[in-house]
């Protein structure tokens, strides 16, 4: 194994929002009680909703491993099965920085016609990888240097 990493969106920056939404759902059935009102209903929907996506975001998690034959990828539960782009496919591939927002409209699993897809969790470096007739994938890091000196030693064993 030349590289591997294990990455999750920072609980800090979640669990405000699940706060916010248990909170008010609460102050909410404390307000209305259990009764029918069309706006209560509607508030009580987009509670449970911002909680459920907190609490999908909190079991998020981003694995990347590199072997001497391949690069593999899942986001869980986005992608939860390992996918594998051989080295014989890949066209090119670099360390780079990137503007989340600009360039992917943010972090997760994220698409842009321009630059492909986009798997991250934080941060502005990744792996920019061109493969099978130019498809695009960037894979976020929280280790650039590590994964730079793991793709030298991949392209360097595949050379051979």
């Amino acid at each position: 194994m030349l590289f591997k990493e294990e990455q999750k969106f920072g609980k800090w920056k979640i669990i405000p929002i699940l706060l916010i939404a248990v909170i008010g759902l609460f102050i909410l059935l404390l307000r209305e009680g259990f009764e029918t009102r069309p706006n209560s209903i509607v508030l009580a929907c987009v509670l449970v909703f911002v909680s459920l996506v907190g609490v999908l975001i909190l079991k998020s998690k981003l694995e990347t491993s590199i072997d001497k034959y391949a690069i593999r990828y899942r986001f869980f539960p986005f992608i939860s099965n390992w996918k594998r782009i051989e080295k014989e496919h890949i066209q090119q591939m670099e360390v780079v920085k990137y503007s989340p927002i600009a360039d992917y409209g943010g972090y997760g699993y994220r698409f842009s016609f321009r630059n492909g897809r986009a798997l991250n969790t934080g941060g502005n470096k990744g792996l920019k990888i061109v493969y099978n007739q130019n498809k695009k994938l960037l894979i976020g890091t929280k280790k650039p240097a590590e994964l730079e000196q793991a793709i030298n030693e991949f392209l360097a064993v595949n050379k051979e």
